[in-house]
């Protein structure tokens, strides 16, 4: 019932409550989904919240505790013998290949009134749900800021991990001639950004939540319960391992993932992208046959 709690406030005690709370939450959460027949997501509550906590109450001891001259501001340690959850495995959203065809087959709303395509987000969704799965799983917030591109080559950085690698997160990903359609009907005319899609929706989560409105109508078509954009990066990462028999390194790679046992090595080694690019190729020749190739 407070806005705000002092580190000596903060024991053992109050973190078994706020734990028996969320589980509450949970529980309610869950009876009500179950209730509308709807989906029971992973449980990342206990783990993302008391995973927070414990780090920022471990950055105020470091900032306010001067240990090398006995100065102990805050003397209390909660989460020494307090064990928080480890967060349950995502649900998998990985499609087959013969799904991602269904949805790139699939025929666009057209209006009535002049044969044109309409401007809505099934045809949005239908759309960028291929373009993130044939850029080896881009996500929507860098496709809508995105701003370099040479030749057929997209140079970005992952807003997602961008602050947390030395590199900045940086990815160069070949556009596929499957793709040219696409990037083409998006362009940006002004060469501000590649895509248009700032000029469509005024901020990159509008832009995000009409892609997932988009896709619960075209999963509906083609019979894909509740699906999600990220579906196409998972797709991509599971299709290259299982299906094409690309190496895990070189998936971790192309999703530009961070990889703290590699952290050294990557200091010294300077990426071209070509291996990521080359496997691209290869999952869409596995999903699409000889298109990508046209």
């Amino acid at each position: 019932g407070k806005e705000h709690l002092t580190t000596s406030q903060i024991t053992q005690d109050l973190l078994k409550g706020f734990m028996e709370y969320l589980h509450l939450k949970r529980a309610r959460q869950i009876a009500e989904l179950e209730r509308k027949g709807k989906r029971i997501p992973s449980n990342r509550m206990l783990s993302l919240y008391l995973g927070s906590i414990r780090h920022l109450f471990n950055e105020a001891k470091k900032q306010y505790n001067d240990y090398d001259r006995g100065i102990i501001i805050i003397p209390n340690s909660p989460f020494e013998n307090f064990k928080v959850p480890k967060q349950e495995a995502t649900r998998k959203r990985a499609l087959t290949a013969e799904s991602i065809r269904k949805i790139w087959e699939l025929p666009y709303i057209i209006n009535t009134s002049d044969g044109k395509e309409r401007i809505c987000p099934y045809n949005l969704a239908k759309d960028c749900f291929i373009l993130s799965f044939c850029l080896m799983g881009m996500n929507s917030i860098d496709l809508y800021n995105c701003d370099n591109l040479q030749d057929t080559v997209i140079t970005y950085y992952r807003s997602k991990t961008t602050g947390r690698r030395l590199d900045k997160a940086k990815m160069q990903v070949k556009i596929p001639p499957i793709l040219l359609p696409l990037v083409m009907k998006y362009k940006d005319y002004t060469s501000k950004r590649v895509f248009k899609f700032y000029q469509m929706y005024n901020t990159a989560n509008n832009f995000n939540r009409a892609i997932n409105i988009g896709l619960k109508e075209v999963g509906r078509v083609v019979k894909i319960d509740d699906l999600e954009y990220y579906a196409a990066r998972h797709s991509w990462a599971t299709l290259a391992v299982n299906k094409v028999g690309i190496d895990k390194y070189t998936v971790h790679a192309a999703l530009n993932h961070i990889d703290e046992a590699m952290k050294v090595t990557d200091i010294y080694i300077e990426r071209d992208f070509k291996i990521e690019n080359e496997a691209n190729l290869k999952v869409l020749q596995y999903v699409f046959g000889g298109e990508e190739l046209k």
